[in-house]
């Protein structure tokens, strides 16, 4: 395809909906509109494309292009299709979605704006390089990765990190085993990874009290079981399963997701097992294995080196997408000169028309 008028076709193209207004009728509602007309509209725009995929249960089509209109200029964004069940579901990233289906509902114009922008830039962009339509999509709207070096405020050093990751080894290869433990042992063992991470603030209260403050709170009946010194009776509660649905083994409560999980030993896995979930507390996480270690418990921590090797920056984080270890780039000038040359940006594939 030819570069000639790639970029003046996208600046005359006259977009009649702004960026604000396609946030505005999206919403955080991911609306269901039924409307002939829009679905014929639909069906029209998919029917000019190659599907990306295909299969008995449903069709996807990645991506197509809408521009709109940004702080009076004109940019482009992706978004795509999958139809299931006689619905267009359409996607965009970073802004959420809505889907058309046959009927006679309520009429909404930003949804006839938007879809008939879709088909006029449809018709339009066939003959025109992609590389000039990629490039009239805001880097606030792509995704790409980058290294966590060069996001994290803080890095660990590398001797430490090859210090921690040794003792971790020596004391793996030790193979110590536990089998059970009793309430008591459990919330012993907690004591340490809460002392550990909380210093100062454990002062003065016993293990139940830390697990108290701590913990998740829905103990499965944990904190009932009659005979805390009982291994049997904590095996038997644990086996029974009845906690099923609870929280009893989140060690550190997070509201988002969960937070440090430290579970019991077991005749099936005769160790402490020490997990995180929300890398918020992820020094929390270090200090308590650092102390387990130290303490000579039985356990493992199979994070331990993803761990080590995200603090030292040497994970690779989302750019401008929603995963576990994640950064969200802003067009200003300070990201721009901070952080846009170390990043790897992913080239959308667009959609290939018939």
């Amino acid at each position: 395809m030819s570069n000639i008028g790639g970029k003046s076709i996208i600046e005359r193209f006259k977009p009649r909906v702004s960026l604000g207004e396609l946030e505005y009728a999206i919403g955080d509602r991911n609306p269901e509109i039924n409307d002939d007309d829009l679905y014929a509209s639909a069906k029209e725009l998919l029917s000019a494309a190659v599907p990306s995929h295909e299969d008995p249960y449903e069709r996807r089509w990645e991506y197509f292009l809408l521009p709109l209109r940004r702080a009076g200029k004109v940019i482009v964004l992706t978004f795509s299709v999958v139809e299931y069940r006689e619905r267009f579901y359409f996607h965009f990233p970073r802004l959420g979605g809505f889907s058309i289906g046959p009927g006679s509902g309520r009429k909404d114009p930003a949804f006839n704006e938007i879809l008939n922008d879709a088909l006029r830039f449809a018709r339009l962009s066939r003959t025109v390089d992609p590389n000039a339509l990629i490039a009239k999509i805001p880097y606030d709207f792509r995704f790409g990765g980058i290294k966590g070096k060069y996001v994290l405020a803080r890095l660990m050093p590398p001797r430490e990190k090859a210090r921690l990751a040794a003792s971790y080894r020596d004391h793996q290869a030790k193979k110590i085993k536990l089998p059970s433990v009793s309430l008591n042992e459990y919330l012993d063992a907690a004591a340490l990874c809460y002392r550990a991470a909380f210093g100062a603030k454990t002062r003065r209260r016993s293990p139940l009290e830390m697990y108290k403050k701590w913990a998740d709170g829905r103990d499965g009946g944990m904190l009932s079981i009659k005979n805390p010194k009982s291994r049997r009776a904590f095996g038997a509660w644990h086996r029974g399963g009845q906690w099923t649905g609870a929280h009893p083994f989140e060690l550190v409560f997070s509201m988002i997701d969960h937070g440090i999980h430290l579970f019991p030993p077991s005749k099936n896995r005769p160790r402490f097992t020490i997990e995180i979930t929300n890398f918020g507390y992820v020094l929390y996480y270090v200090k308590m294995v650092r102390t387990l270690i130290r303490s000579g418990v039985a356990f493992e921590a199979e994070q331990f080196a993803f761990v080590l090797d995200y603090l030292a920056g040497e994970t690779d984080f989302e750019v401008n997408d929603y995963g576990d270890h994640s950064f969200q780039y802003t067009p200003s000038r300070e990201d721009k000169q901070r952080y846009f040359r170390h990043i790897e940006w992913e080239i959308p594939r667009l959609v290939e028309f018939k």
